[in-house]
Order: C-alpha cells, then structure tokens, then sequence
C-alpha cells in the first residue's frame, strides 16, 4: 500500500499530500544560472562541471553534521545576504539546547578568523533559545564591510562541550582572531571523535561588493526539485526476503514527479527543474540536488519547491527528539536497503551470484552491521543511512535558508516531516 499522510486504508497513489511550508531566516547568496531541465545530464562528469558539485567541500564548509540531536540556527542582518563596502554587519544564533557556540568567518580570499567568542563576547556558552547577537548591542565594536570582496562564508557550531582547540584563550584576544588551516583540521579531528548527537552546525554565505560596483537586482525566482520512485533497485530481493508478502515497487510514482515537474514549470514559470525518476533517484543525488544545486541558484527570496513520491517508513528514534512516538520517519530513495535486503544479497555473495558492481556495496553495508554490534541496531543503522530521515532532511533544509520552501511528500509516515521541530521555524 501507497498513500498519502491523513488517509486511512487508502490504496489510492495520489490520495494526499503533505505540505510543508516554512520561511526560513538566514540563507546562502549566490548567482542563479540556467539550469533549466530534467535530470543531471548525459554524464557523470557533464552532471559535476554543470551543477559545480565535483569538488569535495573544504575548509569550514568540510565541517558537516549530518545525525544532530538539535539544531543552531545563524542569521544575518541583510535578508539578500548581499553587502556593499561600508556597511554594517551582525549575525544572530539562537540554538535549541544549552551549548558552547564557535563562529568561524571564512573571508573572500580564503583568510579564516573565530570571531565568537571574542574579547568582548569570551563567554560562548549560550542558553537554549536565547538569541546571541555578534558583535552585540552594546559593543563599540561594530562590523564594517571591507576588502577583499566576493562570497565569504559564516560557520557556526555547537556542541554541549567545549571544542578543545577552539576554546584556546589566543583565540579570543581580539574580534577577529587568525585561525589557520592547521587549527581547523584540529576542529574536524576533535568533533570526528565524538558522538553525532552532541554537536550540531550551520552556515550562511553572503556576497560582498566595492561601493561603486554595479550589482544588477534581479526579482524572485522558483526553483524545483522533483523526486519520484516507482522500480526501487531491491525489489525483487525484499519480495524473497518477505517471501512475497511485501514487494517494494510502486505503479506510478514516476510518473507522479514528472507530470508535477511538468506542471509546475509551466503554470508555476519556475526558472529551473531538476527531476530525478527511478534509478535516477539515489540517496547520493538527492542530496546533492537539495543542498548543492538548489542552494548554488536560488537567492534569498526565491521560492524552492522540494516533491517525493515513493515509500516512507520509521526507525526507533536515536536522539530523544521524539517524545510522543519515539520514531523517525525516513524517505525511502532508489537504492535504499534495510537488513533483510542485506541477508539476501550477502547470500548470493556468498553462492558467488552477486554482480561484480553490488560486491563493494554489500560488504560496506555488513561491515556497518557488525559495528552496530546487533542485528538489531545493524537494521536501524542500515536504514538511516541508506534512507533519508526527518532529522537529516531538515537539516538539508538549513541549506536553503532565506528562501520560501515547500515540501510536498507523498509517502507513509510524511506526517513526521511536517514538524517545527526539524528546524525549520522562526526563532523563538
């Protein structure tokens, strides 16, 4: 069975939809391009170049949390997230538990400086949505923009204990403190070390212009990415693993992104599509849409519409961020693959059947198993990393910040994506 959030017993595939729509404040500022079309493109290496998602993040944009317990959330005082030289800027964090918050400003030419704390903020630790201004109110200092100019990143993290190498007192001396490459690799190794659920981030990335430069305005735009899974790469394999009690493939989903792809681009006039369809669908390339492509075209302003269609499921709850039901809810991409799925496949690896391309994957997820330490704990681990959960998509959403979002999810269990708590409402 298939059906849409608040329909019992429906068998209808287009019974419901879930609409999620949220302002989020804080945001990414980039320059939009012309991306309109469907899918990634004829290559691997055509669907990189274009989308600029062939380099792996370095630096502060390296340092990424995917498996937070809360969320921080930053802001800045321009909603473009644009500044012209002269003008004044502060950013605003307000995190949902008691933390120790660090800002790192990574500036257009590369330089990165810890600006919270400071000499005049040294104290970090902030209390559960309470809203920290930086520099504050009552500073004499104050924020000018200056040279060099271009896109310059702000990196937040909190984490419920000190970061050991950015609590050294040289610093906070002074509003801007030299951080070096050397001493952020120290941060990335201190936070690999702990556990995901203490620690959380976030980032904004604003533009910077000279006085006189020419800065064409542009009106607000809409973006869309439509996901849709009918054929799920495992199928057969869940039917043998339920002796055919259950088979994973859907008979329309497909055609469900494509028809509102098609829709929206025409009525909505949305500058730009992507639409994924099956084995297009990949965990890998729908995060790739929601927090590289999306981010990299729309602007502060623009409306940003986020469509699945396939399966939801639920997983015991890992953070104790649900206390009503103690479950998360998860999408369920093309290549998703629970423990049961596992069994057959390691199988058939096993008998020597298993397609020389499936070999490495298997042997990554079994390993991920025996870490767990249970099959239990294996089968909850597998589907969180193999789905997309609530925890993790409101996260990506974070990404997107500034922009107006909707999420429209047709899947069991949507219901659970449709929370304030996935980090998505105003600050408190």
């Amino acid at each position: 069975m298939h059906h849409g959030l608040f329909v019992r017993n429906c068998h209808a595939w287009n019974a419901a939809f879930v609409i999620w729509l949220a302002i989020c404040r804080g945001g990414l500022g980039q320059t939009p391009g012309d991306n309109d079309g469907d899918g990634l493109g004829s290559s691997p290496d055509e669907r990189e170049a274009r989308d600029g998602l062939g380099r792996p993040p370095h630096g502060p944009e390296a340092i990424r949390q995917e498996r937070p317990s809360f969320f921080v959330r930053a802001d800045v005082n321009h909603e473009t997230r644009t500044y012209r030289e002269g003008d004044g800027l502060t950013i605003r964090v307000t995190c949902e538990a008691d933390a120790f918050v660090y800002v790192v400003y990574k500036q257009a030419d590369g330089k990165l400086y810890q600006i919270f704390p400071n000499s005049d903020q040294p104290q970090n630790r902030v209390r559960a949505r309470q809203a920290v201004q930086i520099p504050a109110d009552d500073d004499l200092f104050r924020w000018a923009i200056g040279a060099p100019f271009g896109k310059e990143l702000i990196k937040v993290i909190a984490s419920t204990e000190p970061i050991d190498p950015l609590a050294e007192a040289g610093l906070c001396k002074a509003f801007f403190n030299p951080l070096s490459a050397e001493e952020l690799k120290g941060v990335e190794f201190a936070l690999g070390d702990r556990d995901p659920v203490v620690w959380a981030e976030d980032q904004i990335e604003i533009v910077t212009h000279p006085r006189d430069a020419n800065v064409a305005a542009s009106g607000a735009k809409r973006w869309g990415v439509f996901i849709g899974v009918a054929n799920y790469e495992f199928s057969a394999e869940s039917e043998e693993a339920t002796r055919g009690t259950w088979r994973m493939n859907l008979p329309a989903c497909h055609r469900d992104a494509r028809r509102m792809a098609e829709s929206l681009r025409d009525v909505g006039q949305l500058s730009g599509v992507r639409t994924y369809t099956n084995e297009q669908a990949t965990r890998q390339n729908i995060e790739k849409a929601v927090i590289g492509w999306l981010p990299s075209v729309s602007l502060p302003g623009d409306t940003v519409i986020v469509y699945f269609s396939g399966h939801g499921g639920q997983v015991a709850d890992d953070n104790n961020d649900e206390p009503a039901d103690k479950l998360d809810e998860f999408l369920l991409p093309y290549d998703f693959m629970d423990l049961s799925i596992l069994k057959v496949l390691r199988k058939r690896a096993l008998e020597n059947r298993l397609p020389d391309g499936l070999k490495a994957r298997v042997e990554h997820a079994r390993q991920m198993v025996v870490r767990a330490g249970s099959e239990e704990k294996g089968d909850a681990e597998l589907r969180r990393k193999m789905g997309i959960t609530d925890d993790l998509f409101g996260h990506w959403l974070q990404r997107l910040a500034g922009r107006q979002v909707v999420v429209a999810i047709d899947a069991c269990h949507s219901g659970g994506f449709a929370t304030r708590e996935k980090g998505l409402g105003n600050d408190g």
